[in-house]
């Protein structure tokens, strides 16, 4: 609340009063502290876009030789520990993307049929430290029980959906101070509903009313207010509908229902076999050097390869060797990969292409368009890198006949 006071009135040259106008300001502060928010998440976005593609790369260099070592070795037990670590790198993946994706936002994610349940699991890992770790850290102990029933797809984004779910979770890890249990379920009512019930303190009728309106908090100097009214959001965004039943000093139940969809779920692509291919002479280009120590050590025994670090150095071997398929990093050092293929092309039209790189790259981003192909790092299935290069080196056949 902003005051402010006239000079004195006066009469006959005597005080007599002064007019007081007051003004309530908490939506222009609620509004000030937002932008604050956001900015300071602008600047995390930027941030973890760069730690995003060094650790990719870093990941890069222990998940290639591992992979590698795993189909070498036979003895059962060794293949144990490279497992231990070929799943340790993969976790490390996923929460890089995670951070990427939260930071980067989900406005221009298209609503897809998802499967329900292995997006509750992908939130309750991301949310662990919270609802697990901190409690005991104190000496507590917090639990979670699953009960996820076969549920048919809905309609949603995978983020958004993901994001919703660990808000809810958060939300019940606040509401359970003293540690306490969180009951997530999943079932086929109304097409696919799905609950997340805390035993936490609760909320009183007229706080339970406001719970998805946007900057309300019951928590002082905590949170935003903005959790639950992204719930809502996102929620209510995919056509679907979100309730929350609480009460004071027993614990709170938010339900989704989502309506469900016959259009079938988009799995990823797995390729099972290597592609027979003739061979080739392959140009790596990436200034990592484990990068191309794992792409050597990969391609050499059905292909020539050639390695170099930099734009200059592949530009030499461009003039000295004819190749049938260029492996092209985005992020070298002086001019990046986008910027040197048109000169790769200059000299070798025919030549194919292929980017590889550890940054998040969106489907519309144009860069893509320059190359005949794309492999995100780390690779974790070295059968697609191998057959992509093989469909590589038969497009550059066919273009010279």
């Amino acid at each position: 609340m902003s005051e402010r006071c006239s000079w004195p009135l006066l009469r006959e040259g005597k005080p007599v009063g002064r007019v007081w106008s007051f003004r309530d300001v908490t939506k222009r502060e609620q509004t000030q502290l937002e932008l604050v928010r956001l900015e300071r998440l602008r600047a995390l976005g930027e941030l973890s876009a760069g730690i995003s593609h060094n650790l990719n790369n870093i990941l890069m260099g222990i998940l290639g030789p591992t992979q590698i070592l795993e189909e070498a070795i036979e003895d059962e037990g060794m293949l144990r520990h490279l497992d231990i670590v070929s799943r340790a790198s993969r976790r490390a993946r996923d929460l890089v993307q995670r951070l990427h994706l939260y930071v980067r936002g989900l406005k221009d994610e298209a609503v897809t049929p998802v499967d329900v349940n292995p997006i509750v699991e992908e939130a309750l890992l991301t949310t662990r430290p919270r609802w697990r770790d901190e409690p005991e850290a104190r000496g507590e102990a917090s639990r979670v029980v699953k009960r996820l029933s076969t549920v048919p797809a809905v309609a949603a984004t995978v983020g958004g959906l993901h994001d919703a779910i660990v808000n809810l979770i958060l939300n019940a890890a606040d509401a359970m101070p003293l540690a306490g249990t969180l009951t997530i379920c999943s079932d086929e009512i109304d097409g696919g509903r799905l609950t997340s019930e805390d035993t936490g303190v609760g909320m009183n009728p007229e706080t339970a009313s406001r719970v998805f309106e946007p900057f309300f908090t019951t928590k002082k100097d905590v949170g935003s207010g903005l959790g639950l009214s992204t719930v809502y959001g996102t929620i209510t965004g995919f056509g679907s509908r979100v309730h929350a039943d609480s009460e004071e000093g027993k614990g709170t139940t938010f339900t989704i229902w989502m309506p469900g969809t016959r259009a079938p779920v988009k799995r990823a692509e797995r390729t099972d076999d290597r592609l027979e291919t003739r061979g080739g002479r392959v140009l790596v280009v990436d200034d990592d050097q484990d990068v191309r120590a794992s792409l050597l050590s990969l391609l050499r025994d059905g292909h020539e390869v050639d390695t170099a670090s930099d734009g200059v150095s592949a530009l030499t071997a461009l003039r000295e060797y004819r190749y049938d398929a260029l492996m092209i990093d985005l992020g070298l050092p002086g001019n990046p990969g986008d910027a040197i293929v048109g000169e790769f092309k200059v000299l070798d039209p025919t030549v194919a292409t292929i980017l590889i790189t550890a940054w998040n790259l969106q489907e519309e981003d144009e860069r893509l368009r320059l190359f005949d192909f794309h492999l995100s790092k780390p690779f974790f299935d070295l059968d697609k890198v191998y057959n992509t290069v093989a469909r590589a080196v038969d497009l550059t056949e066919s273009r010279r006949q």
